[in-house]
């Protein structure tokens, strides 16, 4: 069985697929309900990248590969109980790097941004 994804078919027919499809390219500015941020820490060779949204969106997840780390990934399914999510970190998968989401959690309960619950805001 064959997989090939957009990326290997826009390269492989030289774009042809957009031009007879229904398909469009979206620039990055038109989402304006999103807030993009990165941190790096070149000495480290670490980072990470953050996806807010004050008014949190309806997600959904596919983990892959042999030892995939992950935090709170069980709200990324789009049937999950929750109102919707307000941040997705990309980070490196040690200990410190799935660390970075708990600063992320104190940037926005900081903001009262997140699901109500009566010890706070999570």
């Amino acid at each position: 069985m064959f997989h090939f994804s957009l990326f290997f078919l826009y390269y492989f027919y030289e774009g042809a697929y957009m031009k007879n499809s229904l398909l469009q390219e979206i620039s990055i500015h038109a989402f304006t309900e999103f807030k993009l941020g990165s941190a790096e820490y070149p000495d480290s060779n670490s980072g990470c990248t953050v996806i807010l949204s004050e008014s949190g969106y309806t997600t959904g997840i596919d983990i892959r590969g042999g030892a995939p780390a992950s935090r709170e990934s069980g709200l990324l399914n789009p049937l999950a109980a929750n109102d919707g999510v307000h941040a997705i970190v990309l980070s490196g998968g040690s200990a410190f790097g799935l660390d970075t989401a708990s600063g992320v959690m104190n940037f926005l309960a900081e903001r009262n941004i997140g699901f109500p619950t009566a010890a706070g805001v999570v």
